[in-house]
Order: C-alpha cells, then sequence, then structure tokens
C-alpha cells in the first residue's frame, strides 16, 4: 500500500497504448487502448495486472484512475493515430461519489481537441453497479463519450442487460479466444453466437488476447468487429503512437 500511495503522490505513471483493428481491414484502427503502468521506488516497472485488484482493495484506484484520465486528456487527437481513446476504469470508482463527480465536471469543461474516450468496464464490476452504469452512459452520451465492457463472458450474465446499458461494444474475454481451433467447439459457438446477438441491437464486438495467425483466421470467420493482440501488435509507450 505504502509503495502504490508514494507512487500515485509522486506521479509515477507511465502510459502504454495497443490498437484495436478492424477486421476486414487490420491497418484500419477502431480505437487506441491505454494501460497504465507504476514504477517502484527501485525503477521498476509494474503493469496494472499486478497492482489493480489491489489498488481496488485498498480504495486506491480512482486516485490512479484519475490521474491517467489527466494524462490522457493532456493529448490532442490529431496528434493520435484514432480519435477513439480506450480507457480501463473500475466499476469502483463511480462508486466513490467525490471521484465521480470530479469526473463529470472534468469532462464536461474538456476542450474539443481532446480525444474521445471510450471507458472499459470489467464485465462482473459492471454487472454489480448496473445502475450506476447506465446514469454514467447517459451522461457519457450527451458529451461525445462511450462505454465498453472488457472480459466479456467470464461472469456468465444474461445477455439482456447490454440492451439496456448499450455499450458501444463487448470485448470478448481472452479465455474464447485461447480456445479457438479448427473443429467446432463451445468457443466458436459462443463467439458466433455473440456476435449475431450483439450486432442486431447495434453493439460492435471485439476479440481481445489473439495470439496466433490460427486464431485470427478462425475469427475472421466468425464475425466480430474487431480483433486486439500480440499477433496484430504488443501494447507501446503511448509516445510511440503520436504524429
Amino acid at each position: 500500500k505504502e509503495m502504490l500511495e508514494n507512487a500515485l503522490k509522486e506521479n509515477r505513471v507511465a502510459l502504454e497504448a495497443q490498437p484495436v483493428v478492424t477486421v476486414r481491414d487490420h491497418n484500419k484502427m477502431m480505437h487506441l487502448e491505454i494501460f497504465s503502468r507504476i514504477m517502484r521506488e527501485d525503477g521498476e516497472w509494474l503493469s496494472a495486472s499486478l497492482f489493480m485488484a489491489f489498488a481496488e482493495r485498498m480504495k486506491l484506484v480512482s486516485t490512479l484512475d484519475r490521474l491517467v484520465l489527466e494524462k490522457i486528456t493532456q493529448f490532442n487527437r490529431l496528434d493520435l493515430p484514432s480519435e477513439n481513446v480506450a480507457v480501463n476504469i473500475s466499476a469502483a470508482s463511480l462508486q466513490d461519489l467525490p471521484f465521480r463527480q470530479w469526473l463529470e465536471n472534468y469532462l464536461v469543461k474538456l476542450p474539443p481537441s481532446s480525444p474521445r474516450l471510450i471507458f472499459e468496464f470489467d464485465e462482473y464490476g459492471a454487472v454489480q453497479n448496473l445502475q450506476i452504469l447506465r446514469e454514467f452512459r447517459t451522461f457519457l452520451e450527451k458529451q461525445g463519450h462511450g462505454i465498453g465492457l472488457d472480459h466479456f463472458g467470464r461472469s456468465f450474465s444474461h445477455l439482456g442487460y447490454i440492451k439496456s446499458l448499450r455499450p458501444d461494444y463487448v470485448k470478448i474475454d481472452r479465455a474464447y479466444t485461447g480456445e479457438l481451433k479448427e473443429e467446432e467447439n463451445d468457443a466458436r459457438f459462443y463467439i458466433s453466437s455473440l456476435c449475431r446477438v450483439a450486432h442486431s441491437i447495434d453493439i460492435a464486438v471485439i476479440a481481445e488476447g489473439v495470439e496466433t495467425e490460427q486464431q485470427f483466421r478462425i475469427l475472421k470467420e466468425l464475425n466480430p468487429d474487431a480483433m486486439q493482440g500480440y499477433f496484430l501488435e504488443k501494447p507501446q509507450p503511448l509516445e510511440k503512437y503520436l504524429k
């Protein structure tokens, strides 16, 4: 906890980015997803996967989310390869009323040159905070921003709620991508079924964790809108994407 508090207090936070590309043309970017890292006192960088759950338990995640948002919105959308930028924030942050008030005031004051933000929430956290998320989604729509659901399918929730939430997209959990094989299996059936349901209510589907050519090829047959993963491009420091 002390390490995290010091890193946040001293703003030892760096941003990485990874493109999400369309299936029809993997040179065309749907949006750029932002990841955060923090530096320990010894200079070692830690990825969010190593500290995010702990930051949530220690109630430090809203401070991290605020720092990340302030860094991203400093950029001009014309300097980025896509005007759409996806940011992972914790649904727990929206339960923090001071953070939510700050965020809404901050977004209202953003200049038109700032990127369009897509707030990505873990599906499990979204389901647990559905009413708050619906209200936040309505606010974001008025400001020209959006939301996406990450790790979709991990919690085996009923699909009906996404119609009322209306996210820009759902991002299929990498566990399904990892199970894609040449023969028919549950992963192929789930992805193709999800694409049909989501497309019927104008929600895009993104496959994450695309790491092999086989996965890439099979996914093109299953009709998601976009893909993301090491096979296409690894995360890079955000500065490398600046024009």
